[in-house]
């Protein structure tokens, strides 16, 4: 979603779940989610806690103002550890 500020427009990400917080992807900045503690935003799970990576995905703007995300493709359990 975009939302307009004084002058400027920004996106934003609606998080699902009981806060329904707002994050804010700031242009020209790389934004980082996962359930590490040196993130732009922290997400917690109480009910799969091991579901969100310490650090799950990466968005950042291109040069052409688009926002891209990268997937860190880690998986917290090991193939057999079930």
């Amino acid at each position: 979603m975009a939302a307009r500020g004084a002058s400027r427009l920004a996106w934003c990400l609606r998080r699902v779940g009981a806060s329904g917080d707002w994050l804010l992807l700031e242009a020209g900045t790389q934004v980082t989610i996962g359930r590490g503690l040196d993130l732009t935003y922290q997400l917690v799970s109480k009910t799969c806690p091991l579901m969100i990576s310490r650090k799950h995905c990466v968005f950042q703007q291109n040069a052409e103002g688009q926002w891209t995300v990268k997937d860190n493709k880690v998986q917290s359990l090991a193939k057999g550890s079930l």
